[in-house]
């Protein structure tokens, strides 16, 4: 493959999630055998409780009440009191360690709590927590279903076991699993918002947002600091309608050129795709790294797109957060298609990229989506009939984490080469190999970006890191404040069997990303690297396929 020239400025258009319940992994993890007891009136087996005043209590309610410094202070006390409640407490405070994203003291504190009593189920499940944010996800598996084989009812060993169904694009059997831990349940907050998450649109079930919230790019009301927390409605009243975006012409599939969008007159660092926005034409960077669509507000002007209400977004860069609004488009055209009544997201233009906005690929979730750019060219088609797929409209989707009903992961014949992504919202999460097929790691799917990258702490592992006084790192969010650069480094992945050197690799840090994703990402596969490939995007079904042609000229 060739080089590359030096750039002295990158461009990363990468939007931080602002709140996720589920996690990917370095293996495929397919739905596991655990199931509900077939009658719901069957007796569950549990853990005892203690007659008496529960000493849990106070801490349990801080918990619950997302005071994790004063929780964790208590089940500190807890812990250190000794006696039989010790591994409990040891349990539960790597639970609140873990919201507070200190991961090592977390993975601890559950250890501790399993190395005083092996059979304990919630010791067990909190250490499957920490394994899933930590991107071990084939360990955190083997935590959750150690007490469900056992024959106990653990409610957090079954949100962790539909966590993992979920990113693995099995909604059905994420369904069924975490309907068990509501029963269970039903007042732990996290376990809650899993559950309503679910839910068919239209349930008499109302969300409420903290009033200041960080959103990302086509997904609204979930705030970064605090997430959303479900409450039931008093009334019969019903949520408002959502977007529906629906495809108005007759055709299912078309293709449309790539726009290469330039540095200078000689020198491209992305490609966009040509959307008509209420009869406006416009260019935007396709971005399998944001979501949704996202353009600028001299753009919105000309459009006339209605705006609804405003908002802050967050991404990569330490100037703080960005201004900006939903708004509604009432047409988007596509190459051969056009869409009805669709929501946008419109940033300041003060925070622009240098292009009219952004559109992410996750719009067209509800077709195969091949970006081939060695041809320049996008291609939508109709995806593989699954086996339980009922007919839906074609549609583009303003929200990263609607599922796709109640189906899990149907890999057609011909995917069967396909590499198997985990998905967190918009965001794929690749399992790759860095420098031996003995290291997989995680990374971001990202053409936005226009180079690869890796997190500094991770990239220290792996290879030699220095200081790069001469890149500029730009996002959403203004520039990077400290940028590194590594030596080489070797990135490959399992079903392509690609291997693709990288040479003074951008380094900086990656753990807000990680922190608000909930797993450990590695790095980011950014456009140096993509623009090689022809990639298929399966987003029903969790799948990418990458095509290099070494005899094509690129």
């Amino acid at each position: 493959m060739p080089k590359y020239p030096l750039l002295r400025v990158l461009t990363f258009a990468i939007f931080a999630s602002a709140f996720s319940l589920a996690n990917p992994a370095q293996q495929s993890i397919e739905p596991s055998a655990v199931k509900p007891p077939a009658s719901t009136n069957a007796p569950v087996p549990a853990t005892p409780v203690s007659a008496g005043i529960d000493p849990f209590g106070p801490a349990m309610h801080l918990y619950r009440e997302r005071k994790f410094d004063d929780a964790s202070a208590a089940f500190q006390k807890l812990a250190q009191a000794g006696g039989s409640e010790a591994p409990k407490a040891y349990a539960w405070l790597a639970r609140a360690q873990l919201r507070l994203d200190n991961v090592p003291e977390a993975e601890a504190a559950a250890q501790k709590a399993l190395s005083l009593s092996e059979n304990l189920a919630t010791a067990h499940s909190a250490l499957g927590e920490v394994y899933f944010r930590e991107g071990k996800l084939p360990d955190a598996e083997r935590q959750f279903l150690t007490p469900l084989k056992a024959g106990v009812a653990d409610p957090r060993a079954y949100y962790g076991e539909a966590r993992l169904s979920r990113i693995n694009s099995n909604y059905k059997h994420a369904k069924m699993l975490i309907d068990k831990a509501h029963t269970l349940d039903p007042d732990d907050p996290e376990i809650q918002a899993f559950w309503i998450m679910t839910l068919p649109r239209g349930n008499d079930v109302a969300v409420v947002s903290t009033p200041s919230s960080v959103v990302e790019p086509g997904k609204s009301g979930e705030a970064k600091d605090k997430p959303a927390q479900p409450q039931a409605t008093s009334d019969q009243s019903k949520p408002a309608p959502e977007s529906t975006c629906r495809l108005v012409t007759s055709a299912t599939s078309t293709e449309a050129p790539l726009e290469r969008l330039m540095y200078d007159y000689h020198l491209f660092r992305a490609f966009g795709l040509k959307v008509i926005v209420n009869g406006t034409p416009s260019t935007l960077m396709l971005d399998t790294g944001a979501s949704g669509i996202t353009i600028n507000t001299k753009l919105a002007e000309r459009a006339g797109v209605h705006r609804i209400k405003d908002t802050k977004i967050g991404g990569v860069g330490d100037a703080g957060l960005a201004s900006g609004y939903f708004a509604l488009a009432d047409s988007l055209q596509v190459g051969g298609l056009e869409f009805k009544g669709c929501e946008i997201l419109v940033l300041d233009k003060k925070r622009s990229m240098g292009e009219d906005g952004f559109i992410g690929s996750d719009v067209f979730q509800s077709f195969l989506v091949e970006i081939n750019f060695p041809d320049e060219k996008l291609k939508l088609s109709e995806l593989p009939q699954s086996p339980e797929a009922t007919e839906e409209p074609l549609s583009l989707f303003s929200d990263s984490y609607a599922p796709f009903g109640l189906r899990d992961r149907y890999i057609a014949p011909e995917m069967r080469s396909y590499e198997r992504v985990y998905r967190i919202g918009h965001n794929l999460l690749l399992p790759t190999y860095v420098n031996t097929t003995a290291n997989t790691r995680l990374f971001l799917l990202d053409t936005g970006a226009y180079d690869i990258a890796l997190n500094v702490d991770f990239a220290r592992q792996v290879t030699r890191v220095h200081n790069d006084d001469f890149t500029t790192l730009k996002g959403i969010n203004g520039r990077v404040k400290y940028v590194y650069s590594a030596d080489a480094v070797k990135l490959g992945f399992p079903q392509s069997r690609l291997m693709q050197e990288g040479r003074n690799v951008t380094a900086f840090d990656l753990s807000d990303q990680s922190q608000n994703d909930g797993i450990e990402i590695s790095g980011i596969i950014g456009f140096s690297l993509l623009y090689l490939l022809d990639i298929k995007i399966d987003y029903r079904d969790g799948l990418v396929s990458f095509s290099y042609d070494p005899h094509r000229l690129h």
